[in-house]
């Protein structure tokens, strides 16, 4: 077990409330599911901020909030701010019409990407102290998404596009060619594979190293803290 989940284990003592150790355990949780968000806090960005010591606890407060939310990286910027359905890639068929979140992050998109993270975490068997990796699986976060919006696209746009283009008499005329999406939609399944190539690579002479799994520690955390209520 690593150093961090067995403090927050060790931290359930028989001192403790009810209330506090359930918020205890909640911790605990929420640092298993989401192992990439080591949150930033108002401190970590206070040396490049003028004027931190003049806001208010309210305004600090919503700027820890809006950290939070920036601490997943490319996890959480590469999700769409939603422009209506003018320029939305779901459309016609976007979940949350007719009541667009125009100006804020895509709630689909953002509630997918935390999804895709857990389940390729999982199954990748991410290492989350080793940036390299975490960088990785991000990126491919970010790849799927594009990806989504990409076929969403081409689903209602078609195969083909037109194009217009000016004959020798001077008329303008149409000509059907390739959708651009389709080399799109390749060149980002080319990337989506060659990094699951660099993710097969960073296993190789690894495959017998032990790693405890999220659930067996939220099984000795419940353990504890089942004891502690006694």
């Amino acid at each position: 077990m690593d150093k961090e989940n067995s403090t927050a284990i060790e931290c359930i003592d028989s001192t403790d409330g009810r209330d506090r150790i359930s918020e205890k355990l909640q911790i605990l949780r929420n640092d298993l599911s989401k192992p990439y968000l080591k949150p930033l806090e108002v401190s970590d960005i206070a040396p490049y901020v003028d004027g931190m010591d003049d806001l208010s606890d309210e305004q600090k407060d919503a700027l820890a909030n809006r950290l939070f939310r920036y601490s997943g990286g490319v996890t959480y910027t590469s999700v769409l701010v939603c422009n209506g359905i003018e320029r939305c890639p779901y459309r016609p068929d976007c979940p949350l019409e007719p009541n667009y979140p125009v100006g804020i992050r895509c709630p689909l998109e953002r509630a997918l990407a935390d999804r895709w993270y857990d389940e390729y975490f999982k199954s990748l068997k991410v290492d989350p102290g080793n940036r390299t990796e975490t960088g990785m699986l991000q990126t491919l976060v970010s790849i799927e998404l594009q990806l989504m919006r990409a076929n969403a696209e081409l689903s209602y746009k078609g195969l083909q596009q037109p194009v217009y283009k000016t004959g020798q008499n001077g008329e303008t005329f149409i000509e059907m060619k390739q959708n651009n999406l389709i080399a799109t939609i390749q060149k980002l399944n080319d990337q989506k594979v060659s990094l699951f190539k660099s993710f097969a690579a960073t296993r190789d002479g690894k495959n017998d190293r032990q790693t405890k799994d999220p659930s067996q520690i939220l099984k000795e955390a419940f353990r504890k803290a089942r004891s502690a209520k006694k």
